[in-house]
């Protein structure tokens, strides 16, 4: 799965520059596929050059989430917690925000 890398691109009319302050995220333009357990799906990403974290939108499942019965429930479970802890500003955004819902996320997460 990380041997593809997308991103909107510039030309698309969604596309908007991310605020040059330090503190903002880069808008979350970039897609990350991701595998928990056996479930496979993707999500819209900011790049981060220099911090191991990142900031995303929440998961676009490809799949259903395995039976609670099954030997992959709690693989599924603990990996998703791990992949969820990327998910901050935009919590429940499953594509990017637009550029206003983007600088008001900016101000009420950074307060700029």
């Amino acid at each position: 799965l990380d041997d593809f890398c997308w991103s909107l691109s510039r030309d698309s009319p969604d596309w908007y520059a991310s605020n040059g302050e330090r503190r903002h995220p880069p808008s979350p333009f970039s897609i990350d596929f991701v595998r928990a357990g056996s479930r496979v799906g993707w999500r819209w990403k900011a790049k981060v050059r220099y911090n191991k974290n990142s900031n995303t939108c929440e998961i676009n499942w490809l799949d259903p989430e395995p039976d609670r019965e099954s030997n992959d429930y709690d693989v599924y479970i603990r990996e998703l917690q791990s992949i969820q802890e990327d998910i901050f500003c935009f919590e429940g955004y499953h594509q990017p925000p637009s550029e206003e819902e983007y600088k008001r996320l900016c101000e009420a997460y950074y307060g700029i």
